[in-house]
């Protein structure tokens, strides 16, 4: 959300090009990906949030608010003071599929009234972000992850890197959500899904880089999951799911970024949310 002291959009860039994990036109990609949430987050203090929101979300781009809500539904009426709330953001994990069509985002954010009348609430961006040919990057789904303080880069980094898919593997969105409908959900099995960089964060409690952290932190209870949707690049290397989740603890809502592991066949996990 606002903009790094370094020139992110290289970085990003350099650092694909350094790992051998995309050619040269994923590295563009990535750049433009990066590039396209930072024009959101000046827009969010230039035009306000609603403006912003409006204009860099796909139509019917989704919104957790908590439950997955259309953004044309939850900005359905303009505020009486488009400049009264302050969103703050900056993009410090970032990703692009092989096809350069399919993309996340994920970083601290902040919100507060230009007044001061409210306390600042802090939290995370998580986003997934998809293009046509010769069209602009645009949000197809968000989730604002709470926090009881300013989160730390370190807690959101490095990048989960987007691994290959094996040539002729199966590249099914509909194989991918049967596939978590009926699996199991115990903190173990969970814990074998996971990418070893993956992400986790669980609103109002905890974030989480890297398969070891995840392990220390996620609950010791099984979940039961419901997807409700999802989509998947074109590439096959890079899906999102999300739908409900229940367990002892209570229920909530789920969003899940996948990737392949390294044989690039099997899916793992490269992000996990957990929210109310």
């Amino acid at each position: 959300m606002p903009a790094l002291a370094a020139p992110l959009a290289l970085a990003a860039a350099l650092l694909v090009s350094a790992c051998g994990t995309a050619p040269r036109a994923t590295g563009e990609a990535h750049a433009s990906l990066v590039a396209a949430e930072r024009a959101f987050a000046r827009d969010a203090l230039d035009a306000g949030v609603r403006a912003a929101f409006l204009r860099h979300f796909a139509t019917g781009g989704l919104l957790f608010v908590p439950a997955p809500a259309r953004v044309e539904d939850v900005f359905a009426r303009p505020p009486a003071d488009p400049h009264a709330a302050l969103l703050e953001w900056e993009p410090v994990a970032s990703g692009v599929a092989a096809s350069g069509d399919f993309g996340y985002t994920t970083g601290p954010a902040r919100f507060s009234r230009r007044d001061g009348s409210s306390p600042v609430r802090h939290s995370t961006f998580f986003s997934v972000w998809k293009r046509g040919d010769g069209q602009p990057w645009r949000v197809v789904i968000d989730a604002g992850v709470t926090s009881p303080a300013p989160v730390a880069h370190e807690r959101l980094a490095p990048s989960p890197v987007v691994r290959a898919a094996a040539p002729g593997v199966d590249a099914s969105l509909e194989a991918l959500l049967a596939g978590e409908r009926g699996a199991r959900w115990t903190r173990e099995d969970f814990l074998a899904r996971l990418a070893p960089d993956a992400l986790a964060q669980r609103s109002g409690e905890w974030h989480a880089a890297g398969a070891p952290a995840i392990a220390a932190a996620w609950p010791a209870h099984e979940e039961s999951l419901q997807p409700i949707g999802g989509d998947m690049a074109r590439s096959g290397d890079l899906a999102y799911t999300y739908g409900t989740t229940k367990s002892a603890a209570g229920g909530g809502h789920y969003l899940h970024l996948w990737t392949r592991d390294a044989t690039g066949r099997a899916w793992r996990i490269a992000a996990a949310l957990r929210l109310p």
